[in-house]
């Protein structure tokens, strides 16, 4: 079983924040964390195509690189 099947089995918990690499890119399985009202974050693929909708400011002393969506 390829890692991002995971997803599939993944109990999904209301507000929770789930970390992981890019290889679990996989935005159709993603979207059930946006349906549960639960948080991911996780590096891109560099083939990703995406554009910017907006930026907040950032206290970068604090570690946050950037807040883009």
């Amino acid at each position: 079983m390829h890692d991002v099947n995971i997803l599939d089995e993944l109990p999904i918990e209301t507000g929770a924040f789930y970390v992981m690499d890019r290889g679990y890119v996989d935005f159709e399985r993603l979207y059930r964390f946006t349906l549960n009202a639960a948080f991911f974050v996780t590096r891109s693929k560099t083939n990703l195509r995406l554009q910017r909708r907006y930026s907040h400011p950032v206290d970068k002393s604090t570690g946050v690189i950037s807040d883009t969506r």
